[in-house]
């Protein structure tokens, strides 16, 4: 009996251009729809440079003004644009700003915990303890957030400046584009802690009820930056593909962090066990799973010791079906590209991203 067999290296060279084109259909959509343009994230760092330059030169001036670490921590960009999967349009950036824990300790449930709060040193007189900040011997957060949303309204007197939760909230114009109508940059003053037994340190942030919780925003970048190197450098391309779907298709159902921590957890798993994510329509379609998976078992833990969990959120049962929808439609469209059948893979991620993909 006679047999006909495919040839091994024409299928791995069908298989190859259809992974080709469809990440080349992928790429154009990222450009086209998700990414922040180019002159819109240059004209916002050099607004959020402004309101840093700002707060550290009040700090410098003002003597009852705390402190802003320039030695042991420094201010800095978090959330989704610090770690680049933020997509367009952009609204808001988070900026914190590590304030001098000299003479401080960090108290919790009446006992002083095992941290240390960190300090640049060379001061005599913290003026966190001054009554402008603190009462009772005790740093309010609330009066933190709303002196730093007096100054900030002093420096930015044209601008809408308020108070938001954890954050103050300042509304910028970015330069002459017409691409934006401005950002917000919310601002967070806080604390670093580093724990005496060696672990990881963390941030006290205001938590918009006059007290504290912890967060990481720095152990959350570098993560993302470690996934997206070893998978290939498209991890940040998928969380951002996520994002938009859930945004455009879903109407913001599932919340941004949300979404990126459960990505990540499936990316680092992926990790651990040595497997490599190189071809982006296959690292969408694990993360449609990954965020599946998620949503079936509920809150996410924070990667934070003692942080409160990443929650959920409330789904229609519509919503829920569309994810699932999105689950099984992208991994057809996966085997149809491993197969080398690119009209029927790009009609089945249409499906899922709407007719603008591979327009």
């Amino acid at each position: 009996m006679s047999t006909l067999h495919l040839n091994p290296f024409l299928s791995s060279a069908i298989k190859a251009a259809a992974a080709g084109r469809i990440n080349n259909l992928f790429e154009q959509f990222l450009e086209t729809y998700i990414n922040i343009p180019l002159g819109i994230r240059s004209d916002a760092s050099t607004s959020q440079k402004h309101i840093r330059e700002f707060l550290q030169e009040e700090s410098s001036r003002v003597s009852t003004f705390p402190r802003i670490l320039e030695r042991n921590d420094s201010d800095f960009i978090s959330g989704s644009f610090g770690r680049h999967t933020k997509i367009w349009p952009l609204d808001d950036i988070d900026i914190l700003f590590p304030l001098d824990g000299y003479d401080l300790w960090y108290w919790r449930n009446g006992v002083v915990t095992p941290n240390t709060v960190v300090s640049d040193g060379g001061i005599m007189f913290n003026p966190l303890l001054g009554s402008r900040w603190a009462t009772g011997g005790t740093i309010s957060s609330d009066l933190l957030v709303s002196n730093f949303c007096q100054v900030l309204k002093r420096g930015y007197p044209r601008s809408d400046v308020s108070i938001n939760g954890e954050a103050v909230t300042v509304q910028l114009a970015l330069g002459a584009s017409a691409e934006s109508d401005g950002v917000s940059f919310d601002v967070v003053p806080c604390f670093r802690l580093n724990p005496y037994n060696g672990t990881p340190s963390f941030y006290l942030i205001p938590d918009g009820h006059n007290g504290w919780k912890h967060t990481n925003p720095r152990l959350d970048e570098a993560a993302c930056a470690s996934l997206n190197e070893f998978h290939g450098r498209i991890y940040r391309k998928v969380v951002k593909l996520v994002k938009w779907w859930n945004a455009y298709k879903l109407n913001g159902a599932f919340g941004s962090y949300y979404i990126e921590l459960s990505i990540a957890n499936y990316f680092a798993m992926m990790r651990s066990s040595g497997q490599r994510i190189t071809v982006l329509s296959e690292g969408v379609a694990y993360a449609f799973g990954a965020l599946r998976r998620a949503r079936i078992e509920g809150d996410i833990p924070s990667p934070v010791s003692d942080a409160p969990a990443v929650q959920l959120g409330v789904l229609t049962a519509a919503q829920d079906q569309k994810l699932t929808d999105a689950y099984a439609n992208s991994a057809t469209a996966v085997a149809h590209e491993n197969s080398g059948r690119v009209e029927q893979a790009i009609s089945a991620w249409k499906s899922i991203f709407g007719a603008d993909f591979a327009e």
